[in-house]
């Protein structure tokens, strides 16, 4: 495999995940000539109107077939093997899962499935932290609804409820890109498992 560097921008660039936290990323790119292709859901974001994006494929980024058959019909539009850029938890764990296929067609870097896995999801990450004497914040995980009274009567407030993992289940509950929500009192905690999970 022939290696490249960022100076070299006739190598293409492939960006699933139009976010607001994928500006910085498109800028940097684009302002060193690199032709970026976007890769996401809707056309309605503000970045996909960037000068430095050139062209936007529209596709459900969240479900594995669709973006992994996308990704390649993309790659073999293009002349040179492109490097991607994942900005999504989901589209991470979807890369890393079909890595030994899309790396025929991509040029990216990813370490061990595990680790990815570990990485991303937040009950795991929480639990390899505190079993490796990371000094993370206090937390519990909240399995389902029946775990919701013990936690509450636990928890100090506020506190900060977010998923352990946002998939497309999280998105069906919460369809905006919201990744926390502040919780003021045990109250609370009910009320939102009440209107979110019953």
């Amino acid at each position: 495999m022939k290696r490249f560097t960022l100076s070299d921008s006739s190598i293409p660039a492939v960006v699933i995940g139009l976010y607001q936290t994928s500006f910085s990323l498109i800028r940097s790119l684009g302002k060193q000539g690199i032709k970026i292709i976007g890769v996401n859901p809707s056309t309605n974001q503000a970045i996909m109107r960037s000068k430095y994006c050139k062209k936007v494929v529209n596709t459900n980024i969240n479900v594995e077939d669709q973006l992994v058959g996308t990704l390649i019909n993309i790659s073999k539009g293009l002349k040179k093997q492109p490097v991607l850029y994942m900005t999504g938890d989901i589209q991470v764990m979807i890369v890393s899962k079909n890595r030994e296929l899309l790396k025929e067609y991509f040029h990216f870097i990813l370490p061990e499935s595990d680790v990815v896995k570990t990485l991303i999801n937040k009950s795991l990450f929480a639990v390899y932290a505190q079993n490796n004497g990371f000094n993370i914040p206090r937390y519990s995980i909240l399995r389902n609804v029946n775990d919701m009274a013990e936690i509450a009567e636990n928890m100090s407030y506020p506190c900060i409820l977010k998923p352990a993992f946002k998939n497309a289940e999280w998105f069906k509950i919460f369809p905006s890109d919201k990744a926390i929500y502040k919780i003021s009192s045990p109250d609370r905690i009910a009320l939102f498992c009440w209107m979110n999970y019953c």
